[in-house]
């Protein structure tokens, strides 16, 4: 009796129009992750760095193309 009872819980347990979201899955039917960055500073460190670099680059870029773009230049 139990059984049929348990049975009959589990069927009707969720919705009939959709089905149960599976957490544990990864893919279309998983929960969204959300990403906390435990290492900010040191993150931020690694962006500013790397932007200034990037600013590097621009720049003698820039001076490059100024010049003409030639052997010379280079």
């Amino acid at each position: 009796m139990y059984a049929t009872l348990f049975l009959l819980t589990s069927a009707l347990a969720a919705p009939l129009d959709c089905a149960p979201t599976a957490h544990f899955a990864s893919g279309a039917l998983s929960a969204p992750v959300i990403r906390h960055f435990e290492r900010r500073d040191e993150d931020d460190y690694r962006r500013a760095n790397w932007e200034r670099f990037c600013g590097q680059l621009d720049r003698a870029w820039a001076e490059y193309r100024n010049a003409g773009s030639t052997r010379e230049a280079f």
